[in-house]
């Protein structure tokens, strides 16, 4: 019994060396039908992608399954394959400002005007970071805070000497970056695909638009008069 203790540690101690290392590179994938979404898994993967398509960005989440005779290896990749420039719904971001008289009338301070990052459940914040570099050429600059949000704060954007009430609205613009992961194994007879599932990023960058024309009354395209998103 001892010496078989001893022959299945040496057994998976040499499974472990000899797992391979992560390879993203398509061609080492076999082909495999009924892919499964990641998601769910009781389903099958009904996204937008070809498995392949898209930019590599990073891989994680290895595990070490033991399938017999030795212990094995999965991981998550991740594939980047679209970064659009979007803008959020205009928001009011003041209450009624009564201008009394003819002088310059400002915004005393604004509100309700802060955007967060957004991003699917399973993309974790370091994998989100490495997606942030990938903008596939669109020239922004993202937000820097560590909270991923950006707050609209300039009070002099708008000024009124009309003598008439007005409110601040302000226009996010975001990033919007898409993809999807896929989890593969090596179960030993090369790396295979288990599942496939979509994702989406969305990061506020540092451009806000201010909107200086509403009258009190006024509504966004919801009609809704109180500031509150379509």
């Amino acid at each position: 019994m001892f010496h078989s203790t001893i022959a299945m540690f040496t057994l998976l101690a040499t499974a472990i060396q000899g797992a391979p290392a992560i390879d993203s590179t398509p061609s080492h994938i076999l082909p495999r039908d009924g892919i499964t979404n990641c998601d769910d898994t009781s389903t099958t993967y009904s996204g937008t992608y070809t498995e392949g398509s898209g930019t590599y960005v990073t891989s994680d989440s290895v595990t070490h399954p033991y399938k017999f005779p030795a212990i094995r290896k999965c991981w998550y990749d991740y594939f980047i394959t679209s970064a659009d420039v979007a803008l959020d719904p205009w928001t009011k971001a003041s209450g009624d400002i009564y201008c009394s008289d003819s002088s310059p009338c400002l915004a005393q301070k604004l509100s309700a005007s802060q955007t967060c990052q957004s991003k699917s459940t399973a993309i974790s914040a370091s994998v989100g970071a490495d997606i942030e570099g990938f903008s596939l050429g669109v020239s922004v600059t993202l937000t820097t805070e560590d909270s991923k949000c950006f707050t609209a704060t300039d009070v002099t954007a708008c000024s009124w000497t009309d003598q008439a009430c007005h409110t601040v609205w302000t226009q996010q613009q975001v990033l919007v970056q898409k993809g999807y992961r896929r989890q593969r194994c090596d179960w030993g007879n090369g790396d295979e695909t288990q599942c496939m599932a979509d994702w989406t990023v969305t990061t506020p960058t540092e451009s806000i638009n201010y909107g200086c024309g509403s009258g009190c009354g006024d509504s966004n395209a919801c009609g809704n008069t109180d500031g509150t998103a379509c």
